[in-house]
């Protein structure tokens, strides 16, 4: 096998394929290892990587010369391409499995494996499929991921909610303390593809998010236990969560008694600030609404207070409640526009965060108790 390929391209499908690879020890050695393949006709090194539960597979563009596949050990792989020179990289193979990089005057020899030591990947086509902008994707996903839970002993709420409604995906994701919900624009959706319900790890989502370009069109594949993401250069596959997601409408307030209007990035800051002196897991902030104000205030025993107020639009009764101070940072860095709009019920009440400029988004948040 012999190809020629630039370091830039050869890093950055290094780079989205190397999601795949176990982040944690394993006794099976060939999944430590990233599979070439030099393919003639196509022009292009495929290059692939799994931990059987998800599998990343990237055509880079390349010259081959002759055809041939091996698997070398993927850290290694991509620190040797990290650090040859800004130039074109020639890989060829000799005898016993062993990948040659040669660089200007840099040569490598990484032992490797042959094809036939490396786990065959499995060809999934999803029963059912829909057509979205990669930009719409990537966003909706950064909006919802921050509420999906990390406590893998509530394996449900450790990814996103994949449904269909009004004709439009939606993606949901709770960890018990708050709730996002954001809708994405597909392609033509038939009768036949409305009654799906699944839910993707969000490992899979964050890989989907980083893996394609922003004008990239994204082919979403579905079957009863796994997702497919394809796109023109890439496809990243991984096993679904087959388990009941909680009825999440049951979360969503239906009416509001004070609506707050407030400049979205001063309110981030100033949360900041107010919560150098918020401790504890739940860095709690109380909120207190009133007189076209809201004012803040932070309490740590070990080291003191902090206070602070903002100018607020304000319809409705005074509400004083204490919310976690993170988890509305948390949205307040992905929702765009200055405007931010708070709606609330009572101290006890589930309050909603939404801009005008992220209409197809809604974020839940509980406030704290005590």
């Amino acid at each position: 096998m012999n190809a020629s390929i630039s370091k830039n391209d050869f890093m950055n499908a290094l780079t989205k394929v190397a999601s795949a690879l176990p982040s944690r020890a394993t006794s099976i050695y060939a999944l430590q290892n990233i599979l070439l393949e030099f393919k003639e006709g196509e022009g292009a090194i495929r290059i692939s990587a799994t931990d059987l539960e998800v599998s990343s597979v990237v055509d880079s563009p390349a010259t081959v010369q002759e055809e041939g596949s091996l698997a070398v050990i993927g850290s290694k792989l991509i620190e040797s391409i990290r650090e040859l020179p800004d130039d074109e990289i020639i890989l060829s193979s000799s005898e016993k499995n062993v990948l040659n990089l040669k660089s200007g005057k840099t040569r490598f020899n990484l032992r490797g494996v042959s094809r036939e030591e490396y786990p065959t990947l499995p060809v999934l086509t999803g029963e059912k499929s829909f057509k979205v902008s990669s930009k719409v994707l990537k966003e909706a996903i950064k909006k919802t991921i921050i509420a999906v839970s990390v406590n893998e002993a509530r394996t449900f709420l450790t990814g996103a909610y994949f449904t269909i409604v009004d004709k439009k995906i939606r993606l949901v994701s709770t960890d018990g303390h708050r709730l996002a919900l954001s809708d994405i624009t597909a392609g033509e959706i038939g009768k036949e593809k409305k009654n799906v319900s699944v839910i993707i790890p969000a490992r899979i989502l964050l890989i989907a998010a980083a893996a394609f370009e922003p004008d990239e069109k994204i082919t979403i594949s579905l079957s009863e236990t796994h997702v497919v993401f394809s796109g023109e250069t890439g496809r990243f596959s991984g096993r679904l969560i087959v388990e009941k997601f909680p009825d999440y409408q049951k979360i969503i307030p239906k009416k509001f008694e004070t609506s707050i209007k407030i400049n979205r990035q001063v309110l981030l800051d100033t949360l900041r600030r107010v919560s150098v002196y918020s401790t504890g897991e739940m860095t709690p902030v109380s909120f207190n609404v009133k007189s076209g104000k809201i004012f803040l205030h932070a309490e740590s025993p070990e080291f003191g207070d902090a206070q602070d107020e903002i100018e607020a639009e304000v319809k409705g009764p005074a509400i004083e409640t204490n919310f976690n101070s993170k988890f509305i940072q948390d949205v307040l860095k992905v929702l765009t526009g200055d405007e931010l709009n708070i709606e609330m019920s009572s101290k006890i009440a589930p309050a909603l965060f939404k801009t005008d400029n992220d209409k197809e988004y809604i974020y839940i948040l509980m406030p704290l108790r005590g």
